[in-house]
């Protein structure tokens, strides 16, 4: 399990992308790009085997003191989604939403969701 913000620190420069120091509340607009793209692949995989057995109601957020939830509050929530599924996907995600090739994105992303 990861935290958001380690998430998408660790996805940024193998994007060739600056690593941002905060990522909630961020006003840059590529972080701000990432996270809709952390949305949107979590809303697909949420539907998805395994986690459609694994994820009660599609909560894919866990803050640290709360109960889990779809939405994101902190960088310090931890995503409940396998780290090599959800960082392939929000990499291919990024990749096809600014139209570079993502093909062996997509595919990782795939390798991985089979092995959960």
């Amino acid at each position: 399990m990861m935290q958001l913000g380690e998430l998408i620190r660790s996805i940024m420069p193998s994007l060739q992308l600056p690593a941002p120091a905060s990522v909630i509340g961020n006003t840059d607009p590529v972080v701000r790009q990432m996270l809709a793209v952390l949305a949107s692949a979590a809303d697909e995989l949420v539907r998805r085997y395994p986690y459609t057995r694994r994820l009660v109601d599609g909560k894919w957020i866990k803050p640290l003191a709360a109960a889990a939830t779809d939405t994101a509050t902190l960088d310090t929530d931890n995503i409940l989604f396998d780290t090599p599924v959800i960082r392939a996907a929000v990499k291919w995600r990024w990749q096809e939403a600014n139209g570079f090739d993502y093909s062996e994105a997509f595919r990782q992303c795939e390798e991985a969701l089979s092995r959960v």
